[in-house]
Order: structure tokens, then C-alpha cells, then sequence
């Protein structure tokens, strides 16, 4: 597992670390899941790009949440990228079954560290949590999973133990910070995995079909 230092301050930040880190498995027919704008596909030449969203500008309108399985057949792309995407709904485990499914070579997942965000708030009595809380509207986004770094690893080795994939790359993202900052955030909690769930904002996944 690497740790990198970055944050993603801007909406196409997070796909050009994707299209730095794992760009050379973005090639041949590319699935990307939950694409929105289409941000990736704009990086992308020579790709036989689909992109599926129940909103913005998708190929194939597809709402993860009511469909039994993808639009497509088995192993129908050499490469799935789903960013994002799974904390968001509530049919995750299915949805990622699916994606496996309709890989043939790689599948690319990013989930977020929930507890990062929140464990200041908490420990403060005080603060609106972004994408959680008890709004008087329904919120057209919101995230429908409570987890951490830890949680995200132990789900990939499972799912890697149990089926049809094996991890060939973990990256977990934590903010950049002076050295001393960072170094006294690892004084206080040495334990890097105790370190990651504080601190980490990301968990980068890349998984190669059996």
C-alpha cells in the first residue's frame, strides 16, 4: 500500500490523479461508472469510452440503484473505473459484482474515508457533516455508507479472497501538510492504520480479473 500525499481541491482534480496513476491501464474499452460530465473522457485518446450516470451526460442513463445488472455482458470492457461512486448507493455490494462482472482485464475503485470528515465535528459537539445529518429536504446526494480505511482494505481482500479478482494496487490519499504538522500527527497516533483512518481522505483500489 502507498501513501500519497495530495488533496483534491478542484472537480477535475481527483481524474488527473487517475489519469496519473493508473493511466496506463485506461486503454482499449473503458466503462466509466457513475461519469457524470464525462471529465475522463475529455483526457482520453484513442479509448472506446461508455460512460453510465443516472444524471449529467452519460452514454447509457442507468440508475444503480433500481437495476438488477449493467447493460452489458460478461468481461464487455478491459477496463472499469468506478470513482466515487459506491458510498453513494445502497445497492454497493451488488453494483460492485457487477462491475467485477463486466470487466476482462482491471477494475479502478476510489471510496472516500468517512471518518476523516467527520471526527473533528464529533469530538467537538458542533458542526454540519457534509453528505450525513438530518436535513428538512431530502438531499439530492448524500452518502448511504459509514466507513473508513480500514473497512475499504478489509472489503477488497475479501472480495479479492472470495472471487474472480486479485488486488494489484492500494494508494490511500491524505492531505499534504508541513512537516512538522505531519510529523506530529504520526507522534500522536504511530499505528499507521490508526494514522490512515484519521487523516486520509481517499482509498484507490485497482483489482485485475482472474
Amino acid at each position: 500500500m502507498q501513501v500519497d500525499y495530495i488533496n483534491f481541491n478542484e472537480s477535475g482534480d481527483r481524474q488527473r490523479y487517475l489519469l496519473k496513476t493508473f493511466g496506463d491501464l485506461l486503454t482499449g474499452r473503458l466503462l466509466d461508472v457513475g461519469c457524470s460530465t464525462r471529465m475522463l473522457e475529455d483526457e482520453l485518446d484513442g479509448v472506446d469510452y461508455t460512460g453510465i450516470d443516472v444524471a449529467g451526460n452519460p452514454d447509457i442513463v442507468v440508475d444503480l440503484e433500481a437495476v438488477e445488472r449493467l447493460p452489458f455482458e460478461d468481461r464487455s470492457f478491459d477496463c472499469v473505473v468506478c470513482n466515487d461512486v459506491l458510498e453513494h448507493i445502497d445497492t454497493l455490494h451488488r453494483i460492485f459484482d457487477e462491475v467485477v462482472r463486466v470487466s476482462d482485464r482491471h477494475v479502478v475503485i476510489s471510496l472516500p474515508n468517512c471518518w476523516r470528515t467527520l471526527r473533528r465535528r464529533m469530538s467537538r459537539g458542533r458542526g454540519k457533516p457534509q453528505y450525513y445529518g438530518l436535513p428538512a429536504e431530502r438531499p439530492s446526494d448524500r452518502h448511504k455508507w459509514f466507513f473508513n480505511v480500514d473497512d475499504v482494505l478489509s472489503f477488497m481482500e475479501e472480495k479479492a479472497r472470495t472471487g474472480p479478482v486479485s488486488i494489484v494496487d492500494t494508494r490511500v490519499n491524505v492531505k499534504p501538510r508541513p512537516w512538522p504538522v505531519r510529523l506530529a500527527q504520526r507522534l500522536r497516533t504511530p499505528a499507521l492504520n490508526r494514522y490512515l483512518n484519521r487523516h486520509a481522505h481517499s482509498v484507490w483500489t485497482v483489482l485485475r480479473r482472474d
